[in-house]
């Protein structure tokens, strides 16, 4: 039976049902239902077209389903193209997406007519629908007016100062540099109380200070007290630092005592470090990562773990350096070479993806990355 005479409802792959169930309610059928590349898939129903992708899990941990969910009020056409080792479609949104990532998927070449053969039944359905421009799902959650200011620029919710003038609109944590919403009696990352609170302007001089920087540009003074041992941000009720477990006040015996303790910080840096990529707070868990790295630069586990945080925060040079580290310290680790093989996948990268894949599975069917790999290989072949 040829690709043209396939169902367009097919199985998609556990960790994407499990995705879709939870988006659709009981009551509402899909009437496409296809995977793409291995953690992708497209799902339509009478009221709205769906891509489904399972973002990059961590090294050896399960990966978590991202649901992007678009009305057909929402959609202007469905574009289907080739592209390497396969194809890819994109859905045109009547407002431009938050990221074009999240509007489209690739497939394997040998489901090429399948997917358009779906392209034209969403347009389809999208025309007949016409109507209201919409809003991507996640438009509204990404950003908001803020206050006005005495310039006349307005500030968006995450901005840290007018794009006007370079005013400060927001106040930050002084240990986690979270933004901090006025009515915050705690930081919400780190429970500082926001007493500690810092306005990013230097009190001396007047200058704008990032909530990153630990010097004003503008005259050099101190902006907060630092930890001895890694310089991070230590408020005066501290007695040890939160980043690295130092005490606050460190004598020359006891700083030489401290890296006895380097592999348990580094390990606690990498559990938060997930923690935070659970939570979505993506560039907190780059930050805990780059912190486990820098205690134990040798360990695969947070090379790669660190590659998946920059890969999903888009910084695809630092991701490739980073899952080369970790391939360099131990070129069999099964679990960052699978997670290499999503990398690649995601981006259309099927070649690549295979010969990750394949290095997993051929050590070991035995083993759960095994079967995950070879699974992948599966749906990456496609049924031919």
């Amino acid at each position: 039976m040829g690709d043209a005479e396939e169902p367009l409802v097919q199985e998609l792959p556990a960790g994407l049902q499990r995705g879709m169930a939870t988006a659709l309610p009981p009551d509402e059928e899909a009437f496409i239902m296809l995977a793409g590349a291995p953690g992708e898939g497209l799902v339509a129903t009478a009221r709205r077209v769906l891509i489904l992708r399972e973002q990059m899990p961590l090294v050896g941990t399960e990966a978590r389903v991202d649901c992007f969910d678009y009305s057909y009020e929402q959609i202007r056409t469905v574009h289907v193209a080739e592209a390497a080792g396969g194809g890819h479609l994109r859905l045109e949104l009547v407002a431009p997406p938050s990221d074009d990532q999240h509007v489209g998927l690739y497939f394997s070449s040998s489901h090429l007519e399948r997917f358009e053969r779906a392209a034209s039944c969403i347009r389809l359905v999208a025309q007949q629908t016409g109507g209201v421009p919409g809003e991507p799902a996640d438009a509204g959650a990404a950003t908001r007016p803020g206050a006005d200011c005495c310039c006349g620029g307005e500030a968006e919710r995450d901005d840290a100062f007018c794009a006007g003038c370079g005013r400060p609109m927001a106040v930050f944590c002084g240990a986690c540099s979270r933004r901090l919403a006025g009515a915050e009696g705690c930081c919400p990352a780190c429970g500082l109380a926001a007493l500690y609170a810092r306005c990013p302007v230097c009190p001396a001089c007047g200058v704008s200070v990032a909530p990153t920087m630990r010097y004003c540009p503008g005259c050099g003074l101190s902006q907060y007290a630092a930890c001895a041992v890694c310089a991070g941000p230590l408020p005066p009720e501290w007695a040890f630092c939160a980043r690295c477990g130092a005490p606050a006040s460190v004598s020359a015996e006891e700083r030489a005592a401290i890296p006895a303790t380097v592999p348990e910080r580094a390990a606690a840096h990498n559990e938060t470090g997930l923690r935070l990529y659970q939570a979505h707070s993506l560039r907190d868990a780059a930050r805990s990562l780059e912190a486990a790295v820098t205690l134990a630069p040798g360990d695969p586990l947070y090379m790669g773990n660190l590659a998946v945080v920059y890969a999903e925060t888009g910084r695809e040079a630092d991701a490739e350096r980073a899952f080369a580290a970790a391939l360099s310290t131990e070129p069999a680790d099964a679990a960052v070479l699978l997670s290499y093989g999503y990398f690649h996948a995601q981006r259309g990268r099927v070649r690549e993806a295979r010969a990750a894949w394949s290095r997993v599975a051929a050590r070991s069917l035995e083993s759960a990355e095994g079967r995950e790999a070879a699974a992948n290989l599966e749906q990456l072949e496609g049924p031919g």
